[in-house]
């Protein structure tokens, strides 16, 4: 495929990237590149979030069942790195709250992981010194949480199974550990210098970027291209292609306002069109299903604007593109109800190109480049089953 690195530049393992190649296999990565498959290392910039307990699943997943090997991945000493007590907090916060109060988190610790930051730092680099890992997660657990527990209204007592618990602390420690020795530490210098081509990966809907979204219905990290433009600014490269995508409706899990939604006359979440499956995004316990709504062309476009000033203030040349995905969803009507010009508009085509076009037209982009005939996930399916 003619990539050597994928930058993973910005949020953590909650965001999860289904990848199903032709020879069958198909994994949703949380740590690891999506690009692994193709054989691309990994890199994790400054600003993700990792988490050793996902990083040991996946790889011994990745070890046992696909490719009988973890894929190389450099870490950035300045990664942030999610505990038990980050996750805990999490949840209980979610747990205190009403459920149709909950704010979208997936509860596994990435906004509080980000809230402890400088003030209780625990970083990729700190766990080479067993003392300084040890030291840090002793503070982020005694000193910690129980004053972010006061800060947040929290009884630190509903944690205290987790606290007093040293079997959750060692193992995470061993984790952690184990996670270190399977990366490479980097900067970014050696790994990025070398490469032919480098793919930057992002994590999240731009519109769930605080700039963008509803707060507090929105994520704790920058989902913008800025963290992409700051890792490239310090290897001196000033040219980047970005590449947005969408569905060719708009999806949410989670609270929180979505546009246009679609639901039934009992007010319950419906699917925009028949042919919408979801193979991937199961029910989360804290995000609830997946909601759905007609893609708001209006909103991506301002988003998408907003964008592409930042990468010319910056300094920074190249073209930008909108892949639209799930176009096979419309079925063979290739019907689509798109909010464009401050209205629902159906868009009619016997071609699927044709509804991309149009779409990308009004945002200001070209589809060019993306166009394909297939396969669908239908094909893959079929392809595999028999």
């Amino acid at each position: 495929y003619g990539v050597d690195v994928v930058v993973r530049f910005n949020g953590g393992c909650q965001g999860g990237r289904t990848v199903k190649t032709p020879a069958g296999e198909s994994h949703s990565f949380s740590f690891f590149g999506a690009g692994s498959f193709a054989g691309a290392a990994t890199y994790l910039g400054p600003h993700f979030v990792a988490n050793p307990m996902v990083f040991m699943k996946e790889a011994e997943f990745l070890c046992s069942s696909i490719r009988k090997t973890i894929p190389d991945v450099f870490v950035n000493h300045n990664v942030q790195i999610t505990t038990p007590y980050d996750i805990l907090l999490n949840q209980m916060l979610e747990d205190n709250r009403p459920i149709s109060h909950r704010l979208g988190s997936s509860g596994i610790g990435f906004g509080e992981t980000i809230h402890r930051g400088d003030d209780y730092p625990l970083t990729f680099s700190m766990v080479e010194d067993s003392a300084k890992l040890i030291n840090g997660l002793t503070k982020i657990r005694d000193e910690y949480f129980p004053k972010r527990c006061k800060e947040l209204g929290l009884d630190p007592a509903g944690g205290q199974f987790i606290i007093a618990d040293t079997n959750i602390f060692t193992n995470f420690i061993q984790d952690a550990c184990t996670m270190y020795e399977c990366c490479t530490l980097d900067d970014g210098s050696d790994v990025l210098h070398d490469a032919n081509q480098i793919l930057f990966e992002g994590s999240g809907g731009l519109l769930l970027d605080p700039v963008h979204g509803n707060p507090p219905y929105v994520s704790a990290g920058n989902l913008s291209i800025d963290h992409a433009l700051s890792i490239l600014d310090a290897i001196g490269i000033n040219s980047i292609d970005p590449i947005y995508v969408t569905r060719v409706y708009t999806t949410r899990q989670g609270g929180g306002p979505l546009a246009h939604e679609v639901l039934d006359a009992g007010g319950r979440f419906k699917t925009p069109y028949p042919d919408v499956t979801e193979y991937d995004n199961s029910r989360n316990y804290y995000q609830g299903s997946v909601r759905y709504g007609y893609l708001d062309a209006d909103a991506l476009k301002l988003a998408i604007n907003h964008e592409m000033n930042r990468v010319a203030h910056r300094g920074f040349d190249g073209v930008t593109s909108l892949a639209i995905t799930c176009l096979d969803h419309l079925g063979d009507h290739g019907e689509a109800k798109v909010f464009m010009d401050g209205s629902l508009k159906t868009l009619r085509s016997d071609a699927y190109g044709d509804v991309a076009d149009a779409i990308n037209g009004h945002v200001g982009l070209s589809s060019e480049p993306f166009k394909s005939t297939g396969p669908t996930r239908l094909d893959v399916s079929h392809k595999n089953s028999s």
